[in-house]
């Protein structure tokens, strides 16, 4: 006798895809029915306290139920209103914060314009030290001013050339002063010490060098195997 062949398990594409879709719309049903028992539980209303009539004390239990059901509800306006405080102190912290902000922008504003101010008249200062200067290039007195500001400024050490033949008026005590008040080093060069008698040399190198370091030098450089500085 023959036997029976096992039926096959095999299914064809549309069968298959059908029950697959009807079993993620059952999942699907099955969320939000659970979604919604959720929102409908977490809706209830306060539950009203019953305590039994045969129970001692039962006024006594309902007045202390009543008044922690108060408690309850006074600690929670006052967090309520312990976060709104919060809220409201950030935003006032914010808007400090805004106005320092304002403030300091202000203050630098005013820095670089007092710093302007200052340096127009430190120029004004070197424009009236500096002699009458005409220049090919049109460069006014301001401008070579404005340069003698920086280099004073950038250099550690810096040299004042004068004429040997007349030192005290090729002199600047102004710019001077303004090197020493910078803390900077100066020393004085004597220069052209070739066209003027060696007795005046030594007597204008003793006189400057009670007050600042200086060395002389000579104009003509056409013997160079003669020393051209003068110790």
């Amino acid at each position: 006798m023959r036997t029976l062949e096992k039926p096959s398990r095999r299914l064809t594409c549309k069968k298959k895809y059908k029950i697959q879709r009807k079993v993620r719309e059952h999942s699907k049903k099955i969320k939000k029915l659970d979604k919604a028992s959720a929102k409908k539980k977490g809706r209830k209303g306060e539950k009203s306290i019953a305590v039994p009539g045969k129970c001692p004390f039962k006024e006594d239990l309902l007045k202390e139920a009543e008044t922690r059901r108060e408690q309850i509800k006074d600690e929670a306006r006052e967090k309520k209103l312990k976060v709104k405080a919060s809220l409201k102190l950030k935003k006032s912290g914010k808007q400090v914060n805004k106005e320092v902000k304002k403030s300091l922008e202000e203050f630098v504003k005013k820095a670089e314009n007092d710093r302007e101010l200052f340096e127009s008249a430190h120029d004004q200062y070197l424009v009236d030290s500096l002699p009458e200067i005409v220049e090919s290039d049109g460069k006014s007195a301001r401008t070579y001013a404005s340069e003698v500001r920086k280099t004073i400024e950038n250099a550690d050490i810096l040299i004042e050339v004068l004429d040997a033949r007349d030192p005290i008026g090729s002199r600047s005590p102004k710019i001077e002063k303004l090197v020493i008040d910078k803390g900077k080093r100066l020393v004085l060069l004597l220069n052209k010490i070739d066209l003027v008698p060696k007795e005046n040399v030594k007597k204008w190198l003793l006189y400057f060098r009670n007050y600042l370091p200086t060395i002389a030098f000579k104009a003509s450089v056409q013997e160079q195997t003669q020393k051209l500085v003068f110790i």
